[in-house]
């Protein structure tokens, strides 16, 4: 039991360490640890960075789909065959022109 209590007080007061670490490197094992803990901070902060990076690749590339539905709706809606389905002007009895419309050309005096 008393062997035991020894080797407790042994580890806590660091006796084991003193002859694999000798005490005057103990600014270089400092250093060597902050060192590390910058490292492994600086690696989280870039997989952040990355994941934003990925979200904001996709917003746009939804944004840029969206975009091309609404060219596309807007292309379609002033098609002659959307404005004769269009029921505001079948109601009012309207029609559309069979030939081009006629450029009228102003000259300045």
């Amino acid at each position: 039991m008393e062997m035991k209590n020894n080797i407790l007080k042994d580890i806590l007061a660091g006796h084991w360490i003193s002859p694999i670490i000798d005490f005057r490197h103990i600014k270089f094992i400092v250093f060597l640890v902050v060192l590390s803990v910058i490292i492994v901070s600086n690696r989280y902060q870039v997989e952040k960075i990355i994941h934003e990076k990925e979200d904001i690749i996709n917003e746009l590339r939804n944004i840029k789909f969206d975009n091309t539905e609404i060219e596309e709706e807007l292309v379609n809606f002033g098609r002659e065959s959307k404005l004769l389905k269009d029921s505001f002007i079948i109601s009012r009895g309207l029609k559309l022109p069979k030939s081009p419309h006629k450029r009228i050309i102003i000259e300045k005096m």
